[in-house]
Protein backbone atom coordinates (compact mmCIF):
# COMPACT_ATOMS: atom_id res chain seq x y z
CA UNK A 1 0.00 0.00 0.00
CA UNK A 2 2.99 2.24 0.65
CA UNK A 3 6.49 3.01 0.83
CA UNK A 4 8.83 3.76 3.03
CA UNK A 5 10.15 7.34 3.76
CA UNK A 6 13.10 6.49 1.44
CA UNK A 7 11.63 6.15 -1.50
CA UNK A 8 12.75 8.70 -3.74
CA UNK A 9 14.70 10.00 -1.33
CA UNK A 10 17.57 8.15 -0.21
CA UNK A 11 18.00 4.47 -1.41
CA UNK A 12 19.74 1.96 1.31
CA UNK A 13 22.43 -0.84 0.73
CA UNK A 14 21.62 -2.89 3.02
CA UNK A 15 22.99 -6.73 3.34
CA UNK A 16 22.06 -8.28 0.47
CA UNK A 17 21.67 -12.31 -0.46
CA UNK A 18 22.32 -12.92 -4.34
CA UNK A 19 19.32 -11.72 -5.42
CA UNK A 20 19.43 -8.51 -3.23
CA UNK A 21 18.31 -6.63 0.14
CA UNK A 22 17.43 -8.63 2.87
CA UNK A 23 16.57 -8.68 6.62
CA UNK A 24 18.05 -10.28 8.92
CA UNK A 25 17.28 -12.15 12.52
CA UNK A 26 18.58 -10.75 15.83
CA UNK A 27 20.31 -13.41 17.53
CA UNK A 28 21.89 -10.50 20.08
CA UNK A 29 24.38 -9.34 17.67
CA UNK A 30 22.13 -6.14 16.75
CA UNK A 31 21.85 -5.52 20.64
CA UNK A 32 18.31 -4.86 22.24
CA UNK A 33 18.14 -1.51 19.39
CA UNK A 34 18.13 -4.05 16.55
CA UNK A 35 14.74 -5.26 17.91
CA UNK A 36 13.62 -9.03 16.68
CA UNK A 37 14.87 -8.37 12.99
CA UNK A 38 16.58 -5.61 11.12
CA UNK A 39 17.87 -4.32 7.88
CA UNK A 40 21.61 -1.88 7.86
CA UNK A 41 22.63 -0.08 5.12
CA UNK A 42 25.33 2.36 4.28
CA UNK A 43 23.70 5.98 6.45
CA UNK A 44 20.87 3.73 7.52
CA UNK A 45 19.43 0.95 9.86
CA UNK A 46 15.69 -0.11 10.35
CA UNK A 47 14.69 -2.55 13.29
CA UNK A 48 11.26 -4.13 13.68
CA UNK A 49 9.72 -4.54 17.30
CA UNK A 50 6.39 -5.35 18.34
CA UNK A 51 4.80 -1.75 18.30
CA UNK A 52 6.68 -0.23 15.73
CA UNK A 53 9.97 0.14 12.95
CA UNK A 54 12.34 2.10 14.04
CA UNK A 55 14.47 4.19 11.53
CA UNK A 56 17.96 5.34 12.12
CA UNK A 57 19.40 7.58 9.56
CA UNK A 58 22.93 8.92 9.48
CA UNK A 59 23.27 12.48 8.04
CA UNK A 60 26.00 12.20 5.78
CA UNK A 61 23.15 9.83 3.65
CA UNK A 62 21.69 13.20 3.23
CA UNK A 63 24.16 16.05 2.46
CA UNK A 64 23.62 17.08 6.55
CA UNK A 65 25.72 16.95 9.57
CA UNK A 66 23.80 15.07 12.52
CA UNK A 67 22.02 11.73 13.06
CA UNK A 68 18.37 11.17 13.01
CA UNK A 69 15.78 8.33 15.09
CA UNK A 70 12.18 8.37 14.76
CA UNK A 71 9.89 5.10 14.62
CA UNK A 72 6.71 4.33 12.72
CA UNK A 73 4.14 3.38 15.28
CA UNK A 74 1.42 1.29 14.97
CA UNK A 75 -1.12 2.81 17.25
CA UNK A 76 -4.00 0.42 18.84
CA UNK A 77 -2.81 -2.73 17.29
CA UNK A 78 -2.22 -6.41 18.45
CA UNK A 79 1.62 -6.03 19.76
CA UNK A 80 2.65 -9.00 17.86
CA UNK A 81 6.10 -9.87 17.03
CA UNK A 82 7.46 -9.64 13.55
CA UNK A 83 8.22 -12.62 11.53
CA UNK A 84 10.57 -13.21 9.18
CA UNK A 85 9.24 -14.99 5.45
CA UNK A 86 11.11 -16.03 2.41
CA UNK A 87 14.09 -17.43 4.20
CA UNK A 88 17.29 -17.21 1.81
CA UNK A 89 19.21 -19.94 1.90
CA UNK A 90 22.68 -18.35 3.34
CA UNK A 91 23.18 -18.40 6.72
CA UNK A 92 25.43 -15.60 8.85
CA UNK A 93 27.65 -15.19 11.05
CA UNK A 94 28.50 -11.73 13.86
CA UNK A 95 31.72 -11.99 16.06
CA UNK A 96 31.41 -8.63 17.47
CA UNK A 97 34.24 -7.19 19.76
CA UNK A 98 35.05 -9.66 22.82
CA UNK A 99 32.06 -10.02 24.38
CA UNK A 100 31.19 -13.47 23.51
CA UNK A 101 27.33 -12.18 24.29
CA UNK A 102 27.64 -10.31 20.90
CA UNK A 103 28.46 -13.25 18.83
CA UNK A 104 26.23 -14.78 16.67
CA UNK A 105 26.27 -17.92 14.06
CA UNK A 106 24.02 -19.45 12.13
CA UNK A 107 21.65 -16.16 11.47
CA UNK A 108 19.07 -16.44 9.18
CA UNK A 109 18.14 -13.99 6.69
CA UNK A 110 14.69 -13.09 4.72
CA UNK A 111 13.38 -11.37 1.98
CA UNK A 112 10.33 -10.23 3.88
CA UNK A 113 9.37 -8.65 7.43
CA UNK A 114 5.50 -9.63 8.31
CA UNK A 115 3.35 -8.44 11.23
CA UNK A 116 0.64 -10.98 11.28
CA UNK A 117 -3.27 -9.76 12.14
CA UNK A 118 -0.80 -6.34 13.83
CA UNK A 119 -4.98 -5.00 13.68
CA UNK A 120 -7.59 -7.84 13.77
CA UNK A 121 -7.23 -9.42 10.30
CA UNK A 122 -5.00 -6.95 8.68
CA UNK A 123 -1.15 -7.64 8.02
CA UNK A 124 1.91 -5.20 7.45
CA UNK A 125 4.61 -6.04 5.28
CA UNK A 126 7.91 -5.16 4.72
CA UNK A 127 9.96 -5.88 1.67
CA UNK A 128 12.57 -4.27 -0.96
CA UNK A 129 12.00 -3.48 -4.52
CA UNK A 130 15.10 -3.02 -5.46
CA UNK A 131 17.00 -0.99 -2.73
CA UNK A 132 14.45 0.41 -1.78
CA UNK A 133 12.22 -0.93 1.59
CA UNK A 134 8.43 -0.67 1.14
CA UNK A 135 5.53 -1.88 2.81
CA UNK A 136 2.24 -3.17 2.42
CA UNK A 137 -0.82 -2.91 4.28
CA UNK A 138 -3.12 -6.56 3.85
CA UNK A 139 -6.68 -6.22 4.77
CA UNK A 140 -8.66 -9.57 4.68
CA UNK A 141 -11.97 -10.64 4.64
CA UNK A 142 -13.32 -9.19 8.37
CA UNK A 143 -10.83 -6.50 8.68
CA UNK A 144 -11.40 -2.95 8.81
CA UNK A 145 -9.54 -0.54 7.11
CA UNK A 146 -10.73 2.28 9.92
CA UNK A 147 -8.56 0.26 12.11
CA UNK A 148 -5.00 1.25 10.33
CA UNK A 149 -3.63 4.44 11.84
CA UNK A 150 0.14 4.93 12.14
CA UNK A 151 2.42 7.44 14.20
CA UNK A 152 5.76 8.56 13.20
CA UNK A 153 7.20 9.71 16.45
CA UNK A 154 10.54 12.08 16.54
CA UNK A 155 9.74 13.34 13.49
CA UNK A 156 9.06 17.33 13.29
CA UNK A 157 5.65 17.21 11.92
CA UNK A 158 3.96 15.19 9.23
CA UNK A 159 1.61 16.87 6.06
CA UNK A 160 0.18 15.81 3.04
CA UNK A 161 1.80 17.18 -0.36
CA UNK A 162 -1.42 18.90 -2.22
CA UNK A 163 -1.54 17.49 -6.18
CA UNK A 164 0.57 14.08 -5.48
CA UNK A 165 -0.93 13.00 -2.51
CA UNK A 166 2.75 12.08 -0.82
CA UNK A 167 3.66 12.04 2.75
CA UNK A 168 6.11 14.45 3.62
CA UNK A 169 8.01 14.23 6.67
CA UNK A 170 9.35 17.19 8.12
CA UNK A 171 12.74 16.28 10.23
CA UNK A 172 16.17 17.78 11.28
CA UNK A 173 17.49 16.51 7.98
CA UNK A 174 14.85 17.99 5.43
CA UNK A 175 12.19 16.44 4.11
CA UNK A 176 11.64 12.71 4.25
CA UNK A 177 8.61 11.66 1.36
CA UNK A 178 6.46 9.12 1.52
CA UNK A 179 4.65 8.27 -2.09
CA UNK A 180 0.88 8.00 -1.80
CA UNK A 181 -0.35 4.67 -1.72
CA UNK A 182 -2.01 2.56 -4.14
CA UNK A 183 -4.98 0.20 -3.19
CA UNK A 184 -6.70 -2.57 -5.02
CA UNK A 185 -8.62 -5.48 -3.95
CA UNK A 186 -7.88 -8.77 -5.71
CA UNK A 187 -11.04 -10.98 -6.80
CA UNK A 188 -10.16 -14.19 -8.93
CA UNK A 189 -6.73 -13.66 -9.62
CA UNK A 190 -7.65 -9.68 -10.95
CA UNK A 191 -6.27 -6.48 -9.25
CA UNK A 192 -9.21 -3.92 -9.33
CA UNK A 193 -7.76 -0.53 -7.97
CA UNK A 194 -9.65 1.15 -4.97
CA UNK A 195 -9.27 4.88 -4.25
CA UNK A 196 -7.24 5.84 -1.57
CA UNK A 197 -5.26 8.29 0.08
CA UNK A 198 -3.60 9.53 3.32
CA UNK A 199 -5.46 11.35 6.04
CA UNK A 200 -4.17 13.08 8.68
CA UNK A 201 -5.23 12.40 12.27
CA UNK A 202 -2.78 14.62 14.09
CA UNK A 203 0.87 16.57 13.44
CA UNK A 204 2.27 13.53 13.45
CA UNK A 205 -0.46 10.56 13.08
CA UNK A 206 -2.09 9.24 9.69
CA UNK A 207 -5.12 7.11 8.39
CA UNK A 208 -5.71 5.89 5.01
CA UNK A 209 -8.76 6.56 3.18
Amino acid sequence: MGSSPLDGIYEAAPQRSNDGPIFLENRGQAGPIGGILYCRGEGISVSFHPDRAVYRLNGFGFGSHGDLTYSLRFLDANGVSPLGEEPVPARHSFYIGDDPKYWSSGVRGFHEVVYPDLWDDIDLRFYFSGSTLKYDVIVRPGGSPDDIVFDYHGVDRVSIEAGSGDLVLGTSLGDLVESAPFAYQETNGARQPIECRYELRSSTTFAFR
